[in-house]
């Protein structure tokens, strides 16, 4: 089992919202407000599938709580833009923007106090490369 504070990284999505299902199943709902916070792109809201509700803060406050808060033990990455939106935003754009919220996340593990677990879900992680 995880011990320690577990972050969730593009927790509205659904890879980051079927983790937080399952952490809060597997966790004491005591111990899933403790240990468990989930970031997205801005603050809001989520029913998780459960029933339960969280409130997620935005990623861009991750590297701050990693330098004041206890120590992040566990950080599940899904926060990236998903493949649907590469045609809309273009191959620079897009390919940006993942790179900022890697930039951010990273930002984030080194602040943190200890050095954390970190584990990376994403299909919009794959970088395009063209012939």
């Amino acid at each position: 089992m995880m011990n320690g504070k577990i972050v969730v990284t593009g927790a509205s999505g659904w890879v980051g919202r079927t983790i937080l299902e399952m952490l809060s199943n597997t966790l004491s709902s005591d111990e899933f407000e403790a240990r468990v916070c989930g970031f997205g792109s801005k603050e809001r809201r989520v029913d998780l599938f459960n029933g339960k509700e969280l409130l997620l803060k935005p990623l861009t406050d991750l590297p701050m709580m990693a330098r004041t808060k206890k120590p992040l033990d566990w950080i599940l990455h899904c926060a990236f833009l998903t493949p649907d939106h590469y045609q809309q935003l273009g191959a620079e754009t897009y390919s940006c923007l993942n790179r900022e919220i890697s930039s951010i996340v990273r930002e984030s593990i080194l602040s943190s106090n200890a050095a954390p677990r970190v584990v990376t879900f994403s299909s919009g992680a794959a970088t395009l490369v063209e012939q």
